[in-house]
């Protein structure tokens, strides 16, 4: 331990004399080395506040493109009130979905004989009826 104490006193008074030689003191040999300290730090909170920055500036740029968009949707949204407070909407709905007349009208409704079909077809799965099953079989192998 002091043969380690010894060498380090040893050359912490080489390094004095050589600063002493070139007119260097400590003071300002410590004083530059936290200049330079204090300037590495500033240098990376400056980066790391322009990408920051950066960073919330694309954010803002994408919220604007969305506020764009939803202004644009606002727009055509009120008119389509408008036009469903309109007079000639409200009656074109009630008529075709209310089933709603003007006085002297008729309204005939007229049932879609396709869809009644196509329900018995869905009621009855079975292709096959009991009574026919001799024409099924012949048809199958045959």
């Amino acid at each position: 331990m002091k043969r380690i104490q010894y060498n380090l006193e040893k050359r912490f008074q080489v390094l004095s004399s050589s600063f002493k030689e070139i007119g260097l003191a400590w003071p300002y040999i410590v004083g530059m080395f936290l200049m330079l300290m204090i300037i590495g730090l500033l240098t990376i909170n400056i980066w790391n506040v322009y990408s920051q920055g950066k960073r919330n500036f694309d954010q803002l740029l994408i919220q604007r493109e969305k506020l764009d968009k939803l202004v644009i949707e606002n727009e055509d949204l009120k008119e389509e009130i408008e036009y469903k407070k309109s007079p000639q909407y409200i009656e074109s709905f009630a008529q075709e979905n209310l089933y709603l007349s003007r006085l002297g009208e008729r309204i005939f409704k007229i049932e879609d004989q396709d869809k009644e079909v196509y329900e018995l077809e869905e009621i009855n799965s079975d292709p096959i009826e009991l009574e026919s099953n001799e024409e099924w079989w012949k048809e199958i192998f045959l």
